[in-house]
C-alpha cells in the first residue's frame, strides 16, 4: 500500500479500518471465531457453566452487531447454543436443572430478544434506501407456520400452549434463515463459511460424546451396549447422532476446496466415528449413506494430483475403519450377537407408534390433534414444554396438523428443492447433502422438530440461497 492510498483512507470519513481488515482476512476470522465459540461451548458442557457461556455468546453477538460488518459470525454462533447444556443439567432427567428455573429461562429469553433486536436494527440500517426483496422460501415458511399454529383446530385439544409451541417450532427452522438472508452481505461472505460452521459444530459434538464416554466407569463396549447412558444435556444418543450427521458433508466440501484436502477427509471420518459412538441406528444408517455420497462428490470434484491423493487417503481410511469395526465385532462375542445388540433390526416399537399416530390422524384428518396429544415416550418434567414425538416426519405432520400441515410441509420442501437445484454449485450440492441427512434421519426420529437441527437447517438454507452462483472466492484460508 503506497503513501497516497494510506493518506486517502485516513482522511476519508467513510473509511472503516475494521471492515478493511475483515475483507482482507475474512476466512481466517471465520475460523478463529468458530474455534473460540466451539471452545466456549465445550467449557459450558464440561463444567456446567451454561449461563455464563450464554452471556458471553450474547456479548460477542452484541459486539458483532454494533462493530462488525460480518453478521454471518452471529449466524454461526446460534446453532452452537443448542449443544452447550451439560449432562448434569439435562431437564428431562433432572428436575433441578438450571433450565427448570423460570428465572433462568426469562434471562435466556431476554438475551435472545436483545440479539434479535440488534439484528433487526442492523437490517434496517444497512438496507436503508435499498430495494426490498422477499427471500425465496418466504411463502413456504409462512404456510408452515400457519399450519403449525392451527394444528389441533376443531379437535377439542386446542390450547394456547399448542399455538405457542407450533410457532416456536417453525421459528427454529426459519430464524437463522431470515436473519442471514436479510442481514448478511452475501457478496463478501466466504463460500466456505457454511462448511467451517458445520465442521466446528461436528467436532464439538464429537468431543462431547468422547467426554460422555470417559466420564463413566464402564468400558466403551459396555456403554455402547447400554445406550441409555449416552446422553448430553441437550438430548440422548439419537438426538446427538441426528445432529452430528448434518455436519459430515462439510468436511468433504473443505477437502475439495482447501489446501491439504486429505486433512479434512480425516475430519470427515472423525465425525462419522462420533456417530458410531452414539450407537444411534438411524444416525448410523443415514450417516453411512451420507458419508459415501460425500466421498463420491468430493472425489469427483477434486482434480489432478489432489484427486489421486484424496482417493488413496479415502480408501485407506475406509480400510482402517473396516478393520477396527471387524476387531470390535469379533473381540468378545460372535459377530451375530454383536449385530443383534447394536444394530438389531427390530422396529423398537416404532410401527406401533406410527399406527397410533395414523389413528389419531384419521380421527382428526384436517387439522390434526395438535402437538401435545402424543402420549408415547414420556420424559417427565421436560414434556411440560416439549411434547413427545411420533418419531416419523410424515406421521408427526399428519397426527399433529392433519393434511393441512402435510401440504404446507410438502410445499416448503418443494421450494427448497427447486431453490437448491437451480444453483447447481459445489456449495449447493454439499448443503443439499447436509439437509438430506436431516430429512432421511427424521423418517425414524423427529430431528427436524428439534430446535438445534432447525437452527442449523435454516443457516444451511440461507447459504444455499444467499451465495451468488458466479463469484470468485473472497478469501481463502
Amino acid at each position: 500500500m503506497n503513501y497516497s492510498t494510506t493518506q486517502h483512507r485516513i482522511f476519508n470519513k467513510n473509511y472503516n479500518p475494521i471492515k478493511d481488515l475483515e475483507d482482507k482476512y475474512s476466512g481466517l476470522i471465520d475460523v478463529i471465531v468458530l474455534g473460540i465459540v466451539a471452545f466456549l461451548c465445550l467449557i459450558g458442557f464440561i463444567f456446567s457453566v451454561e449461563m455464563v457461556i450464554y452471556t458471553i455468546y450474547c456479548c460477542i453477538g452484541i459486539a458483532i452487531c454494533l462493530l462488525s460488518s460480518k453478521i454471518e459470525l452471529l449466524i454461526y454462533i446460534i446453532p452452537f447454543m443448542y449443544i452447550v447444556p451439560s449432562i448434569q443439567n439435562n431437564p428431562a432427567l433432572n428436575d433441578q436443572s438450571i433450565f427448570s428455573s423460570s428465572g433462568n429461562i426469562i434471562y435466556l429469553v431476554c438475551l435472545a430478544l436483545i440479539l434479535i433486536a440488534l439484528v433487526i436494527y442492523r437490517i434496517i440500517r444497512d438496507h436503508k434506501g435499498k430495494k426490498f426483496h422477499l427471500p425465496q422460501l418466504t411463502f413456504g415458511f409462512i404456510l408452515l407456520g400457519l399450519s403449525y399454529y392451527l394444528s389441533g383446530f376443531g379437535s377439542g385439544y386446542e390450547s394456547m400452549s399448542n399455538c405457542i409451541y407450533g410457532l416456536a417450532e417453525v421459528l427454529s427452522l426459519c430464524l437463522t434463515y431470515f436473519m442471514a438472508i436479510f442481514a448478511v452481505d452475501w457478496n463478501r461472505v466466504p463460500k466456505s463459511g457454511f462448511a467451517w460452521m458445520g465442521l466446528f459444530i461436528g467436532l464439538a459434538i464429537v468431543f462431547e460424546v468422547f467426554y460422555i464416554y470417559i466420564s463413566q466407569d464402564s468400558s466403551i463396549l459396555q456403554i455402547a451396549y447400554d445406550r441409555g447412558t449416552i446422553y448430553a444435556g441437550w438430548g440422548m444418543y439419537n438426538n446427538i447422532g441426528g445432529y452430528l450427521i448434518m455436519t459430515i458433508p462439510c468436511a468433504f466440501y473443505l477437502a475439495c476446496t482447501e489446501r491439504n484436502g486429505w486433512l479434512y477427509l480425516i475430519f470427515g471420518f472423525v465425525l462419522y466415528g462420533g456417530v458410531m459412538l452414539t450407537t444411534s441406528r438411524g444416525a448410523l444408517l443415514t450417516g453411512s449413506g451420507i458419508l459415501l455420497l460425500s466421498c463420491v462428490v468430493a472425489l469427483i470434484a477434486a482434480k489432478g494430483k489432489k484427486k489421486k491423493i484424496q482417493i488413496g487417503v479415502t480408501l485407506g481410511l475406509f480400510a482402517i475403519v473396516g478393520i477396527i469395526a471387524l476387531i470390535i465385532l469379533l473381540k468378545d462375542e460372535g459377530i451375530g450377537s454383536i449385530i443383534d445388540r447394536l444394530i438389531y433390526l427390530e422396529d423398537n416399537g416404532r410401527f406401533a407408534i406410527y399406527k397410533q399416530g395414523i389413528e389419531q390422524f384419521l380421527e382428526h384428518p384436517i387439522f390434526g390433534a395438535g402437538f401435545y396429544e402424543c402420549d408415547v415416550y414420556q420424559f417427565g418434567f421436560v414434556e411440560i414444554a416439549i411434547p413427545p414425538r411420533w418419531h416419523n416426519t410424515i406421521v408427526q405432520l399428519l397426527a399433529t396438523g392433519g393434511v393441512v400441515c402435510l401440504i404446507a410441509y410438502l410445499y416448503h420442501r418443494a421450494e427448497t428443492v427447486v431453490m437448491i437445484a437451480k444453483k447447481r454449485t459445489l456449495e449447493s450440492v454439499f448443503i443439499a447433502l447436509c439437509i438430506l441427512a436431516l430429512i432421511i434421519s427424521s423418517l425414524v426420529d423427529n430431528h427436524i422438530f428439534n430446535f438445534g437441527p432447525g437452527f442449523l437447517y435454516g443457516a444451511y438454507l440461507a447459504f444455499a440461497e444467499g451465495l451468488p452462483k458466479e463469484r470468485k472466492e473472497v478469501c481463502k484460508f
